[in-house]
């Protein structure tokens, strides 16, 4: 069973909003609706004893979608000891509740460290057992139809009063376009920036109202009638004032693919 794209559905809930306008991140009360069953927590613990929480997308029955520093936090890169997803989890839940991983895998070349690899920064985890809910599956698509479009975000921010991320929020806002890291020395990030976006466009640009932990979150625009799943939330820099998303293109779907019918390491 699956979340359906190729027919007609109905839009999100948010689009009494006006188009171009930013929504701040809100809770979603009802986690089991067709546009947030498939969003996942993420709690990977380190070696050390410590944890760190992210976000993903369960794109199969067994496998979930986020970003490489999720699955390896920077804290204590290549460190993981072991991951349990949560799938649509709306609140504290028990640990049995979670599902444990038994591999994970992140793009080659990608580097907690470097921001210029921020277009690699994407992964995949795969689970002990299947997820109890549908899967978001990604079919094609042409990244131009994005052009326009105000995104969607879903996902688990750390807030003061929840810091281990257990409540799903969402927010919208608008795309701005593909973005490029130019260079990052000293601690200073120049990006380039270019109003189009294509099949070659590595990291989309947004305005979403984001926040720590939602990393790894879905971002998804509603084209001709239908849900489009295009790319995850990455992070933001110059003091969050800028946003990005690695995005789907025909080259990450083929990587996606592959992890899929391969083998993944782990525990």
């Amino acid at each position: 069973m699956y979340l359906t794209l190729g027919r007609a559905e109905p839009a999100p809930r948010m689009t009494t909003e006006t188009p171009g306008s930013v929504s701040p991140l809100a809770l979603v009360p009802d986690t089991t609706t067709d546009e947030f069953r498939a969003v996942c927590r993420v709690d990977t613990k380190m070696k050390s004893g410590r944890h760190s929480f992210g976000s993903g997308v369960l794109i199969t029955t067994r496998h979930v979608l986020t970003c490489a520093h999720v699955i390896f936090p920077p804290e204590e890169p290549n460190n993981t000891f072991s991951i349990h997803v949560f799938v649509a989890q709306n609140g504290p839940a028990a640990a049995s509740n979670g599902i444990k991983a038994d591999g994970w895998a992140v793009k080659r070349g990608w580097s907690a460290n470097c921001c210029r690899s921020w277009d690699e920064d994407y992964g995949i985890i795969r689970l002990s057992k299947d997820a109890p809910t549908p899967f978001w599956p990604m079919p094609p698509f042409d990244p131009r139809c994005l052009m326009g479009k105000d995104a969607y975000l879903a996902g688990y921010p750390a807030r003061e009063r929840d810091p281990q991320a257990q409540f799903m929020h969402r927010t919208r806002g608008p795309i701005l376009g593909s973005m490029q890291i130019a260079s990052c020395t000293a601690g200073e990030i120049r990006p380039s920036r270019w109003p189009a976006i294509d099949d070659t466009t590595r990291l989309v640009e947004h305005r979403l109202d984001t926040a720590k932990a939602i990393s790894g979150g879905p971002l998804w625009s509603v084209v001709d009638h239908r849900r489009i799943l295009w790319g995850l939330h990455g992070g933001n820099f110059h003091g969050g004032a800028s946003k990005y998303a690695i995005l789907l293109n025909k080259g990450v779907r083929a990587e996606i693919a592959h992890w899929v019918s391969h083998g993944l390491t782990g525990r």
